[in-house]
């Protein structure tokens, strides 16, 4: 007996995916994707005026525009630091030195109780 295949859709959009797609996602999402590497998606003048972006740009802390940027909720999903690195011609580990640095919560720590048995 043949059963028919559970749909699959597409990570990106949720967009049934075709039964010859034996990739995750559909091909305008695979087009997009690919156009993303080559340089930035245009953007509406709105996603300049969140709040968000709006603070970074106050700021004058580069790190935190980017940050800003690849993370606005307009874009689809996060856009890797990876891609933003390669439109500017650096690389991952040079972007990701002038993002801000988290602090651990205090409360994050191991407590001394935790740690004095090992």
């Amino acid at each position: 007996m043949n059963h028919p295949l559970p749909a699959r859709y597409c990570r990106s959009c949720g967009a049934r995916l075709a039964g010859s797609n034996r990739d995750d996602y559909c091909a305008p999402c695979q087009r997009k994707a690919r156009a993303l590497v080559t340089g930035p998606p245009e953007v509406a003048v709105e996603f300049w005026t969140t709040d968000r972006m709006r603070d970074a740009l106050a700021s004058w802390h580069m790190g935190r525009v980017i940050a800003a940027y690849r993370l606005n909720p307009q874009h689809p999903r996060p856009i890797a630091q990876e891609i933003v690195g390669g439109w500017v011609g650096i690389s991952q580990a040079q972007l990701q030195s002038w993002m801000p640095r988290r602090r651990w919560a205090r409360s994050s720590w191991p407590s001394s109780s935790s740690t004095s048995s090992m």
